[in-house]
């Protein structure tokens, strides 16, 4: 599952049953991939990225393959980084495509290459470490490194 949004836009009880909602999900074996968010800050308060958990990734934005997007934010709680600047999510009325990016967009390239080697019967845990494994060290434009 990828998700992201602002924890500020959510009431204290909704709070509480997102925070049970990801530790049942977490219970359950589903992967939880979160966007770390882009104002270019450390990523340690950012909500869900913060809950972590043995079944969770936090994404930042790629820019280039060395460097975060000046936007992306970074830090401890950042997993993994992918690309999601100038993506193409679709065409306006006269046909012109529409790029967009943040790390909105950077979740789900990773929670399609989770779901990818789930249905090769990799358990959860193991998909997560395959992921982390297997990327670069990044850093951002500030010249902080995500992890």
């Amino acid at each position: 599952m990828s998700f992201g949004f602002q924890l500020s836009t959510l009431s204290a009880e909704n709070q509480h049953l997102l925070w049970e909602a990801l530790r049942l999900a977490q219970e359950k074996n589903i992967v939880l991939v979160s966007a770390a968010g882009n104002s270019n800050m450390r990523a340690s308060d950012i909500y869900p990225c913060w809950y972590g958990g043995p079944n969770g990734m936090c994404v930042a934005n790629l820019q280039s393959e060395t460097h975060l997007n000046m936007k992306s934010n970074w830090g401890e709680r950042v997993d993994v980084a992918a690309y999601g600047t100038n993506i193409c999510i679709g065409r306006d009325e006269e046909g012109v495509m529409i790029n967009k990016g943040g790390s909105s967009l950077a979740g789900p390239m990773v929670a399609g290459l989770a779901a990818i080697l789930l249905s090769m019967d990799v358990e959860p845990r193991m998909a997560k470490r395959l992921i982390l494994s297997n990327v670069d060290p990044v850093a951002s434009y500030n010249g902080q490194m995500i992890r």
